[in-house]
């Protein structure tokens, strides 16, 4: 799915501009992350990554694990390794597994759901 690798290559350029072209016009989008309440908006989702994208020091690799694609919605799960070279004076890293849905809308394929969950992590 397109939409989903455009996606997932905005994180890994830090590409803000694009991210915001992959979610849905109408503002709704789920964000569910470890230790976070949660959020339903695009608004609040935009929020989080522009702090996040302003750091430059992280990185992320992804790998699709497995998709479902129906006519106007669909769901893929993505491993994915987040790592920074120091947190408080050490490595850091914390490997997830990320639920992503996507709706279709005129035509279009958009992310609405991120829904992500830690397998691993460094303490």
């Amino acid at each position: 799915m397109e939409v989903l690798c455009t996606h997932l290559n905005t994180a890994a350029q830090k590409d803000f501009p694009v991210l915001k072209s992959t979610l849905l016009p109408s503002g709704e989008m789920n964000l569910i992350l470890p230790g976070s309440e949660p959020t339903f908006t695009t608004a609040d989702f935009l929020e989080l990554y522009k702090e996040w994208f302003e750091d430059p020091s992280w990185s992320v690799e992804t790998t699709l694990l497995d998709s479902e694609v129906g006519t106007d919605q669909a769901i893929a799960w993505v491993r994915t390794m987040y790592a920074e070279p120091e947190r408080d004076g050490v490595p850091y890293f914390n490997e997830m597994i990320i639920t992503y849905g996507h709706k279709k809308v005129d035509g279009h394929w958009y992310v609405r759901h991120d829904h992500s969950s830690s397998i691993r992590k460094s303490t």
